[in-house]
């Protein structure tokens, strides 16, 4: 962590506008849950997160994991929902469309 805090802000005005932030969450719950592409979570964990735009175009990335955790005591279940890199930007038009991407044998609700 000291050396992602003490390089990172370096590194990163060498790509104009680019910010760096950790453990924020800039993309709300919220909009991940009404984006419809992960399933159910009651847990999130952020790591690295970038705010920044590329050609006037505002983006933020997150790299994150989601659980959901339910029962309690000896009977409480965690099963990862996701994990990965989550990136949220700005369109010249509105999407209708959804387009669903799962590993094979995916069981989470969503698939």
């Amino acid at each position: 962590m000291k050396l992602k805090q003490g390089c990172l802000p370096y590194i990163l005005k060498l790509f104009n506008d680019i910010e760096w932030r950790n453990n924020e969450n800039i993309i709300a719950d919220t909009r991940l849950e009404r984006s419809g592409l992960f399933g159910e979570f009651n847990i999130r964990h952020t790591d690295d997160e970038f705010i920044g735009s590329f050609k006037d175009v505002p983006f933020k990335i997150c790299e994150t994991d989601l659980w959901y955790e339910s029962g309690s005591s000896r009977r409480k279940t965690c099963m990862r929902v996701f994990k990965g890199v989550v990136i949220s930007f700005k369109a010249n038009k509105e999407v209708k469309n959804r387009t669903m991407i799962a590993t094979k044998g995916d069981i989470t609700k969503a698939n």
